[in-house]
């Protein structure tokens, strides 16, 4: 049977991804028929045009058949009425649903920007899309609030609870296709070239016609085409177009889907983190466009965002941004979105910066300061070229992100150089070179790879000084973020300052062209902490100078070639530049204090110990080892004192001068409770203690006898004059008090060793050292201190150790 005038008479149209040539995998494929005539059949037995397209679209509709459910099938929702009304409609009935008055939905009616002639007359279906044309494309066909309202009911079915969903979640592919097709109906009427089906096409006359910038353009073609690939994703995973909902994040599910999405991994960067920050990503950035275009109040829920948000909003609601920055731990939000838009810029740079503020987040609630974090990367971006070169270069190590946001947080110092030294970046917090130890020759070989003038003592200066700085860096980030053992941060600081001593004292022995055998009769030693291989941050560095003479005769001449090099060391050392100093240089241990000679003959000083000087100047001798110059000189001199070692005191004696040296330092702390070096139950303590026990019993046991304090207390342990309980003690308050007063120093480059008074920085201090609130951890220390305090006191009154613990 046919119909009178069928050719002219019937259209069949693809609506959505099938009439916007984009269809994806398992798509539906959504119809809608639309004959024109009223009339009837001309056969045997006529019927009503009517019936015979309802027929003949039902039929042509089931030939196409789904082999699983979900997978391709026609959807033919979409027809005036939905499932209430006929498969095929009549151009009139098409008019009257769509037209002014008519009962079809905002979204319906935003549905048909994307209809497409596909089969039947294609003269019948110019004159539909004309007529579509004509009811769709005008400011007052569509109602923003009746779309709100059905996002809403979306989100209430399709997205909800916690769980993401590709398409349904606030900022995913309905926001985006519904906030695109608004802006066609509001503006085709006046351009007709935005009456596209195509997405792509309509995105690209926006920006043609000056409705958009270029880089929101290239933002939303890159958030449609990641989403579109998602969806793809999760239905070839699941074989299941309807179930959206993204897996959690750490499963998995998550990581093939990630996979299935085509995300293969970028430098240390998993597929998985891939997705996740593509995600959050592209989310904010369709919920910016929709803020930008149709106000925030078209976004669907309760107001939500991401850290993404942040830089892209300009309008988000202050309390969902206070919710944001909180998350991160951060207190000043007004400065924090600062901040962030700041460092994000402008074009490309935003959009990388966009990816990259999502791991930045994650990394900043780890960090103890996340407001000062974030506040130092600003400053450091500023003062650098390529701001998205370093942008991408953090993507691809997130790790090298999270180490930076790190020194960033705990110290201003380390910010500070990494701010003035942009360059140090990538070598000082590269995971592979932080991962292992440096020793003095590494680092006196790095020092020695660029050879100065050895006239040019300022440039040598300036050359010593930042290359300290790019050690303690380095040092700083395995102490403060990789916890590296106190034993071995200490030991590389040790190692640092040997490095700079050799190196510069070679430089000034060039400089005064002191010939190869001169040079080896000269040793440089160092006491306390260098001397100990157990270097602070902001340490001192006591230094002796010994030399072994020519002859008689030459005394007067080595006495000023020597000095001369001691004192223009300590010029290169202690001077103050542009660059700061690198160590201040103290001699006053020296033989007879800043009265004697800068410099001693060996033998002179032998004779010193000997005879002159005092029980504290013998224990200041425990801790004495050479640092520079001719080694095997200064181990000479070391070995020739140990006769004066073997018993220096009686045990009062020994315990009247560590009582009487101990309370000295404490009167030296203007805040004895707040001082972990020198208050009662401090570092002080620990180390005199030591130091008391290896002289009182060190006489014929010279292996206790060693300058490094966790050291001695194990030989002390081993050798029975303090038990494995007591020793595990002293250790661990004394590494735990070490680094406290590290992270005092480091914060500033400062010789500190109080405590904060204001709490809010104490709180800081106790994240920074691992992540206890300030209350416990006062209470902690208090207790560690108290511990420390009690052994110490009873050392020094006789009663500590029992004579039967160490009759061996």
């Amino acid at each position: 049977r046919t119909v009178a005038g069928i050719e002219a008479a019937y259209a069949v149209f693809g609506l959505g991804k099938l009439g916007g040539r984009a269809l994806g995998y398992a798509s539906d494929i959504e119809l809608l028929c639309v004959y024109g005539d009223s009339g009837s059949t001309d056969g045997a037995q006529p019927i009503a045009n009517a019936e015979f397209f309802e027929r003949f679209f039902q039929e042509a509709a089931g030939a196409i058949e789904s082999r699983r459910e979900g997978i391709f099938r026609v959807d033919l929702r979409l027809r005036p009425y939905g499932q209430a009304g006929p498969l095929a409609v009549s151009l009139e009935s098409f008019n009257r649903y769509y037209g002014r008055g008519g009962d079809a939905h905002s979204y319906e009616k935003l549905a048909l920007t994307r209809l497409r002639f596909i089969a039947g007359r294609a003269q019948f279906g110019e004159r539909v899309e004309r007529l579509r044309d004509a009811l769709i494309y005008s400011s007052e066909s569509i109602d923003l609030a009746e779309l709100r309202a059905l996002r809403e009911k979306q989100l209430a079915e399709k997205a909800a609870g916690e769980r993401l969903n590709a398409k349904f979640s606030p900022g995913a592919l309905v926001d985006l296709e519904y906030g695109l097709q608004v802006l066609l109906v509001q503006h085709g009427r006046t351009n007709p070239r935005l009456r596209t089906p195509s997405l792509h096409a309509a995105l690209e006359e926006l920006q043609r016609c000056g409705l958009m910038e270029q880089e929101e353009t290239s933002r939303l073609v890159r958030s449609y085409r990641f989403l579109r690939s998602l969806i793809n994703g999760l239905r070839m995973l699941r074989g299941n177009a309807r179930d959206l909902y993204l897996p959690p994040v750490d499963s998995l599910e998550y990581a093939h889907l990630a996979r299935r999405a085509g995300f293969t991994g970028e430098g240390d960067l998993s597929p998985s983190e891939q997705l996740h920050v593509e995600f959050e990503a592209r989310t904010a950035a369709v919920r910016a466009f929709l803020e930008t275009h149709l106000g925030r109040e078209q976004i669907p829920g309760p107001p939500v965002g991401n850290a993404a948000d942040l830089v892209l909003s300009r309008r988000l609601d202050p309390a969902v941004a206070r919710r944001i920055t909180g998350e991160a731990g951060i207190t000043d939000h007004e400065r924090a979105v600062r901040n962030l838009i700041a460092l994000g810029g402008q074009d490309s740079r935003l959009e990388t910066f966009t990816e990259l503020v999502v791991l930045a987040w994650t990394a900043l609630r780890s960090t103890a300061d996340p407001d000062r974090a974030l506040n130092n990367w600003e400053r450091f971006v500023s003062g650098i070229d390529e701001a998205e070169v370093h942008y991408r270069a953090l993507l691809r190590q997130p790790r090298m992100l999270e180490l930076m946001l790190q020194v960033f947080s705990t110290s201003q110092f380390l910010a500070d150089t990494l701010i003035r030294h942009p360059s140090f970046l990538r070598w000082s917090l590269d995971p592979q070179v932080v991962a292992r130890s440096r020793d003095d020759r590494e680092m006196r070989s790095d020092l020695e790879s660029d050879p100065a003038d050895p006239a040019d003592s300022a440039g040598r200066g300036a050359r010593i000084r930042v290359f300290r700085k790019r050690e303690i860096l380095r040092i700083g980030t395995r102490d403060l973020c990789l916890r590296a053992p106190l034993a071995v941060v200490t030991g590389e600081l040790a190692a640092l300052a040997r490095a700079i001593l050799q190196y510069d004292l070679e430089a000034v022995f060039a400089g005064r062209r002191v010939e190869p055998d001169t040079r080896n009769r000269f040793c440089i030693l160092g006491f306390g902490k260098l001397g100990g291989n157990e270097l602070n941050y902001s340490s001192d560095i006591d230094l002796l100078g010994i030399y072994r003479e020519d002859s008689a005769d030459h005394r007067e001449r080595d006495q000023r070639l020597f000095g001369g090099v001691l004192a223009e060391l300590r010029h290169d050392l202690a001077g103050h530049t542009e660059h700061g100093h690198a160590y201040r240089v103290d001699f006053r241990l020296r033989p007879y204090g800043s009265s004697g000679p800068l410099v001693q003959p060996l033998d002179a000083a032998l004779r010193y110990y000997q005879g002159a000087a005092g029980l504290w100047e013998h224990q200041a001798l425990l801790k004495l080892a050479p640092v520079a110059g001719n080694l095997d000189l200064g181990r000479e001199f070391l070995d020739r004192l140990e006769p004066v070692m073997r018993s220096p005191a009686s045990p009062r004696e020994i315990r009247g001068n560590i009582a009487r040296l101990r309370s000295i330092a404490t009167g030296r702390s203007p805040a004895r409770e707040g001082d972990v070096k020198s208050g009662e139950g401090g570092i002080r303590d620990i180390e005199f203690l030591v130091q008391g026990l290896q002289l009182e019993f060190g006489g014929d046991r010279p292996r206790i006898r060693h300058a490094n304090t966790i050291v001695s207390l194990a030989r002390l342990a081993e050798a029975g004059i303090i038990t494995a309980e007591e020793e595990r003690a002293l250790r661990g308050d004394y590494e735990h008090l070490r680094r406290v007063e590290h992270y005092l120093q480091i914060f500033e480059d400062r010789q500190v060793h109080h405590l904060p008074e204001d709490p809010a920085a104490v709180d800081i201090l106790a994240r920074r050292l691992g992540g206890i609130g300030g209350p416990a951890f006062l209470t902690d220390l208090n207790e560690r201190r108290q511990r420390v305090r009690a052994l110490f006191q009873r050392y020094v009154d006789g009663q500590w150790p029992p004579t039967a613990r160490t009759s061996g």
